[in-house]
C-alpha cells in the first residue's frame, strides 16, 4: 500500500512536469528554461521507469512465494477410515476428501458420524526429512547392536518468503505510522508521547525488527 502510494505520487509529479513543459511551449519562454524543463521531465520519467521495474520484480516476488504457499511438495487428504494419504495435486486431495464424505454419507439416515468433520484436505509444506547421517562409532556403544548409523530429522524444505514478509510488514508499518499521524492530529500536543512512541515503534518495524 504505501509503495503504491508512493508510485502514485511519483506518477503526478510526472504528469504535473509533463503539464508544465506543454505549457511553456506555447508560450514565449526561453529556451534555457524549456531546456531546464525538459531535463526535469526526463529526469522524473527515468525514476518512474525505474519504480515501475522495482514494482514489477517485486510483485513476481510475491507470485513465486504465493506459489510456493500454494503448492507447497505436495498435498494430503485425511478421513478417520482412509487414513493419511499423499497425492500429486489439489484436485485428487479433494476428490479423495469428497469420497470419504461420500461414505459418510451412507449412514447419514441413522445420523452423521462424529468422525465426519475429520475429513480434511491441504498442502504439505515440509516434511520430516533424514540429516546429518553418520556411521556408528565405538562412541555409540550405549545403542542397541542392530543399529548401524546414526542420524537426525527435521522438517523441510525450509521454506523463504522475504518478499511476503517485506510487504506485509510495510503494511504493518503504514497502518502504525496512520495511528500515530491520527493521534497527534486529534489528542492534543499534551498527549503525543503515544504518538511519539508509535512512530519510534513504526521505525523499529520499517527496520525489520519487531519491537521487542
Amino acid at each position: 500500500m504505501q509503495n503504491q502510494q508512493l508510485s502514485d505520487v511519483k506518477g503526478k509529479e510526472l504528469v504535473a512536469a509533463g503539464h508544465a513543459l506543454a505549457n511553456a511551449l506555447g508560450m514565449d519562454t526561453p529556451l534555457i528554461e524549456i531546456a531546464k524543463m525538459m531535463a526535469e521531465l526526463a529526469t522524473r520519467l527515468d525514476c518512474s521507469l525505474v519504480r515501475g521495474d522495482e514494482l514489477e520484480a517485486q510483485r513476481d516476488a510475491l507470485a513465486a512465494e504465493n506459489a510456493i504457499l500454494k503448492n507447497g511438495i505436495g498435498f494430503f487428504s485425511y478421513g478417520s477410515d482412509s487414513g493419511f494419504e499423499e497425492h500429486d495435486s489439489a484436485e485428487k486431495a479433494i476428490a479423495a476428501a469428497d469420497a470419504d464424505i461420500d461414505y459418510y454419507r451412507g449412514d447419514a439416515c441413522d445420523g452423521w458420524s462424529e468422525e465426519t468433520d475429520q475429513t480434511v484436505w491441504g498442502v504439505i509444506l515440509q516434511r520430516a526429512t533424514m540429516i546429518d547421517e553418520r556411521p556408528r562409532t565405538e562412541e555409540d556403544s550405549y545403542l542397541g547392536s542392530h543399529i548401524s548409523s546414526i542420524c537426525d530429522y527435521a522438517l523441510l524444505p525450509n521454506l523463504a518468503t522475504p518478499a511476503t514478509y517485506a510487504y506485509l510488514n510495510s503494511v504493518r508499518v503504514e497502518g502504525v505510522e496512520m495511528f500515530a499521524h491520527f493521534w497527534e492530529i486529534n489528542c492534543g500536543h499534551e498527549k503525543t508521547f503515544i504518538g511519539s512512541e508509535a512512530k519510534a515503534f513504526a521505525a523499529q518495524l520499517r527496520a525489520g525488527k519487531d519491537g521487542e
